[in-house]
């Protein structure tokens, strides 16, 4: 074979190869396999990173509301007519009775339930929240099962890995400012008494709702919180971000609002963003700055 020709035969090899690569990089991603409905954003957020790109999610409840209040409409439901699975946590069971979801029409729709007690945005939680919903993606769509295990591993170790960074940052913060705020008293809205105890505070007193503050009620808390040396009036974001605005103000102390759910405050979209936002609010609040 001829120099030349050997050129020309290279060349067109080359060639071929450059376009082979340029149309694999071109070609438009693979599309979800799974579409995946939930009812908060506690889940939809696991769902999410444990799907790893598999899995289309979209949520039902806004996660700036109170799920207890918030009032399913059947434009919710119409999520679940394209839907091969819907999550919801049993704690919101009255909100989708069966004959609700059956009225969608998806026969094929499957229904899962997560049930945990406390308070998902805790670490421990989170942990079980993600075995849970991760062994519910397999049983459902068993092909992407290593998928799910390998997201589910991943999402596991940030978990842990953010843990142990809180729990430094806590305490490097007392140890900067000289500020022991762990074991402090607080007032609390209900809604974020177990987040607010695993921080390390002691709760003085709880409130349910805004409308739960009697003028009477109010005064308990005024009194009880000034004999108490209460140093915190912690409201939830989802049951009333200012309930507590006036308690703090007659005491002359720190108020902060505290969210449950991802994507409560802007820029909040996942676990990690949401427990620094709450923790950066309540050093924030402490800061000598």
């Amino acid at each position: 074979m001829s120099p030349e020709r050997s050129r020309i035969l290279i060349s067109i090899g080359l060639f071929l190869i450059l376009i082979s690569l340029l149309a694999s990089g071109c070609s438009p991603p693979a599309a979800p396999e799974l579409k995946v409905v939930t009812c908060t954003t506690l889940i939809s957020q696991i769902v999410r990173r444990v799907g790893s790109g598999k899995i289309d999610v979209v949520n039902i409840i806004p996660p700036d509301k109170n799920p207890a209040d918030f009032n399913i409409k059947q434009e919710d439901i119409r999520e679940l007519t394209a839907a091969d699975l819907f999550i919801y946590d049993t704690r919101l069971e009255d909100k989708f009775p069966p004959e609700l979801i059956e009225s969608a029409g998806n026969l094929g729709l499957n229904i899962a339930r997560v049930e945990l007690s406390g308070n998902w945005l805790i670490p421990s939680i989170q942990l079980e929240a993600v075995d849970k919903v991760t062994e519910i993606l397999i049983q459902v769509d068993g092909k992407n099962s290593s998928v799910y295990e390998n997201g589910a591993a991943n999402y596991r170790k940030k978990i842990k890995d953010k843990q142990a960074l809180i729990e430094f940052r806590l305490e490097d913060f007392q140890q900067v400012t000289g500020k022991v705020f762990k074991r402090t008293n607080v007032i609390c809205a209900e809604a974020s008494v177990e987040f607010v105890e695993w921080m390390g505070f002691n709760i003085f007193a709880t409130y349910a709702r805004p409308d739960s503050l009697t003028p009477n009620r109010v005064k308990e808390l005024v009194d009880g919180g000034r004999e108490a040396q209460v140093r915190y009036v912690m409201d939830n974001l989802q049951t009333g971000k200012h309930a507590g605005e006036g308690i703090a103000e007659t005491l002359d102390i720190l108020g902060v609002t505290l969210s449950n759910f991802p994507g409560g405050f802007n820029n909040t979209d996942t676990w990690e963003q949401t427990i620094d936002r709450n923790i950066g609010l309540v050093l924030g609040a402490e800061s000598p700055h």
